[in-house]
């Protein structure tokens, strides 16, 4: 069993090295920029900020702001999403004077083949992504794991293959839940019936949650989803808080 978690640990750092790749070729930013031990300024019109605990970049046309923003993340805990949310959105008005930003939390799962995330406390069914009940998924959705309540959808999961790192893939993982049904653990429900099927694949997972949403990170933490890294995004001009 040591030598299968050292493996799965050998392939948690192919896939995140894989994925800051993928991340630096969408974005045109240096292949290394979450692992360079610094957050740098980064000249551009995106602005964006990118950042885990190895490093990061802020890419926007200010340096100044940009140096605001880096002090700011280097200063709060890695997991204090919602503060780190209000002081960002205060240091972007006082250089701004108005500004919309949101900060997207991105984390990673990988089990063992062959063992379980946990116990599914609820019917879960594998549907067609185009099963009668469920919201329009992407095409490139592979499975859906949902749990009905009679004839109607009242949760589901559903993965995407996103990236292919040596013979296996790291899956990009939707989920909701009816809001009438929430708090009961049916998301989780769901969700572990998904990532017990991705382990049958060697495959590994990724989950993205707005900082704002509690709820959502607080289930994929309770998974076994570990914080990767994070990204800001703001819009000069705006009055509203998110978008």
């Amino acid at each position: 069993m040591s030598e299968q978690r050292g493996e799965t640990r050998e392939q948690t750092e192919r896939d995140l090295r894989a994925w800051e790749h993928d991340l630096a070729r969408h974005w045109g930013l240096p292949a290394d920029f979450l692992g360079q031990g610094k957050i740098a300024h980064h000249p551009s019109e995106a602005n964006q900020a990118a950042w885990s605990e190895g490093g990061g970049i802020v890419s926007c046309a200010d340096e100044e702001l940009a140096t605001t923003i880096a002090a700011v993340i280097q200063a709060y805990a890695a997991d204090d999403y919602l503060g780190l949310d209000a002081k960002l959105r205060d240091a972007l008005r006082e250089r701004l004077l108005r500004a919309s930003s949101r900060i997207d939390v991105s984390l990673y799962w990988r089990g063992l083949a062959g063992s379980r995330v946990g116990s599914v406390r609820h019917p879960v069914e594998l549907l067609a992504p185009s099963a009668e009940g469920l919201p329009d998924l992407p095409e490139a959705v592979e499975h859906v794991f949902a749990i009905r309540d009679e004839m109607t959808v009242v949760s589901w999961a559903s993965n995407i293959p996103s990236l292919r790192v040596d013979d296996h893939w790291l899956h990009s993982v939707g989920v909701g839940t009816h809001p009438d049904y929430r708090r009961r653990g049916f998301g989780t429900s769901v969700v572990a019936a998904l990532l017990d099927h991705v382990a049958t694949e060697d495959g590994a997972a990724l989950w993205v949650g707005e900082a704002r949403n509690v709820a959502s990170l607080r289930m994929a933490r309770s998974l076994g989803f570990a914080p990767h890294f994070c990204v800001l995004h703001w819009r000069p001009g705006e009055e509203a808080d998110s978008f």
